[in-house]
């Protein structure tokens, strides 16, 4: 980590994230956008202590970084343990699931995520103009 670096976060997943983009020699800004994120979120995370990444930004992460999801969500207090509180036991299966697809299967598992959600999304758009 860089020394001229003082994180306000200094949370496990926040001093891995930094730890990762010294050694890949990378902005925040980049690796956000590489995940696919906006440019700014991952130094949210980093400069507000209570701000925690999404499961979405987790699994990005992971996307990228090749490091397990759910190794990146226990950094963020969000693991397998957390899962009565957190996460829905049918994320938990997915996200089994998602670290032990190849690389290429695990892209196409996103993709198909994504498609879902702007699907979702379109149709919750189109039902609030509907609503009188």
């Amino acid at each position: 980590m860089k020394k001229n670096r003082a994180p306000k976060n200094d949370s496990p997943f926040v001093r891995w994230l930094l730890g990762y983009v010294d050694r890949h020699e990378i902005n925040l800004s980049a690796l956000s956008l590489k995940a696919g994120l906006s440019s700014g979120s991952l130094r949210s995370v980093v400069n507000f202590p209570n701000r925690r990444p999404s499961l979405e930004t987790c699994v990005r992460l992971a996307e990228i970084t090749g490091k397990p999801v759910q190794e990146i969500l226990e950094l963020t207090d969000q693991g397998m343990g957390h899962v009565g509180e957190n996460i829905h036991p049918d994320k938990s299966k997915l996200l089994q699931l998602y670290d032990f697809l190849p690389v290429a299967h695990r892209r196409a598992l996103v993709k198909i995520a994504e498609t879902i959600s702007e699907t979702v999304d379109e149709t919750t758009e189109a039902d609030a103009c509907q609503q009188p």
